[in-house]
């Protein structure tokens, strides 16, 4: 879900906040920091919520304009390639920067008219309320008691479980008939028990056979179930083997392409800023860190982006710490060479102003 990202000085903190809440009330996703506490990892989330918002948005005012969070937040979302919607806090004209975008005037402190809200839904998504999906396990059916899980169905059968109560009325009958050999009785087959003694030279085995004659004549028989034969496997035919013929791999050339690759900006050039021309000298380039000198020997620090050919450095206009110049641009090829251009803010005793720039050599 695309957000909106919201770039203002702290001076603006409370219409800021309005435009915020009108936004997330009109259903759009809104980002915007508190500007108190920069931490060390502040930055990261500041770049992270820049780089992928769907629409960068900044209030102007003199207190803005003068602040270098937003001046670097608006030419981040510039290189990014973000849509920008300017509003027109206080001042008497947009910026140089945003010069070719169209400004929204909300100088009397009212939230921007039906054609600001309109721009924004055709680019930014609104926010849709998430469907909720039952996941849950199912329930553990429960017993009449409720006490838990079913007891399982017995798989013991009737007729096993009579022939089993049968084999233990004969071993219980059996253990009788050895403790008391000259008074046995035994049951007939209608269930009376017999009062006739058994003879004096029957041996106990005999008593014992007698006895598991007749009491196991009563138990019914249990016959187990004879399983059913498995279905005949069928032999799958066999399948007739392939014949491939190999086909030769086709290689088609790559012609390699010679594409030159733009040259370092270490070096001398001569600079044109604000009607000024002097000498701009990029003496080295360390890890994407440059340094040098530019017009009468001014000292400059900065850096240099090989991949986007983008570059930043600052002019100390030594001795005066509060007059110096902070540079943007990037190395264009322009015909059959390439150039430096861009735009600088010129800040003098707290006051600043931009111009654009450029160098050649």
């Amino acid at each position: 879900m695309g957000h909106i990202f919201i770039s203002y000085s702290h001076k603006d903190t409370d219409y800021a906040h309005q435009v915020a809440s009108t936004l997330q009330n009109r259903g759009f996703n809104v980002w915007i920091d508190q500007r108190l506490d920069y931490g060390s990892q502040w930055p990261h989330e500041i770049q992270k919520q820049l780089d992928t918002c769907s629409a960068f948005i900044v209030i102007m005012t003199p207190r803005s304009f003068a602040s270098d969070w937003v001046q670097n937040e608006l030419q981040r979302a510039k290189r990014k390639s973000k849509t920008i919607f300017p509003l027109l806090l206080e001042g008497d004209e947009p910026w140089l920067s945003v010069e070719s975008t169209q400004y929204y005037d909300v100088r009397d402190g009212q939230m921007p008219d039906a054609r600001f809200f309109g721009a924004l839904g055709r680019l930014v998504p609104l926010s849709q309320t998430a469907e909720t999906y039952d996941r849950l396990p199912k329930p553990v059916p429960k017993n009449e008691a409720g006490k838990g899980p079913s007891e399982p169905e017995p798989k013991i059968s009737s007729k096993l479980m009579a022939g089993i109560v049968g084999v233990a009325a004969i071993l219980c009958v059996a253990c009788l008939a050895a403790s008391v050999p000259s008074a046995l009785f035994f049951l007939k087959g209608d269930g009376k028990a017999s009062t006739t003694p058994i003879p004096p030279s029957a041996t106990r085995l005999d008593v014992s056979l007698e006895i598991s004659s007749t009491v196991t004549s009563s138990v019914p028989s249990y016959t187990p179930e004879t399983p059913s034969p498995a279905p005949p496997t069928s032999t799958p035919s066999p399948v007739p083997s392939a014949t491939f013929t190999p086909i030769p791999p086709t290689v088609t050339p790559v012609i390699p392409t010679d594409t030159p690759k733009p040259p370092s900006p270490v070096g001398r050039w001569t600079i044109t800023a604000n009607a000024w021309e002097g000498e701009l000298n990029i003496v080295t380039i360390n890890r994407g860190n440059i340094s040098g000198t530019v017009y009468d020997g001014n000292p400059i620090d900065g850096t240099w982006n090989e991949v986007t050919q983008e570059l930043t450095f600052k002019r100390y206009n030594n001795p005066d710490p509060n007059i110096y110049q902070i540079y943007y641009g990037e190395q264009v090829k322009q015909g059959g060479s390439y150039i430096l251009t861009g735009y600088f803010e010129d800040y003098v005793n707290g006051n600043m102003n931009t111009y654009t720039w450029s160098a050649e050599r």
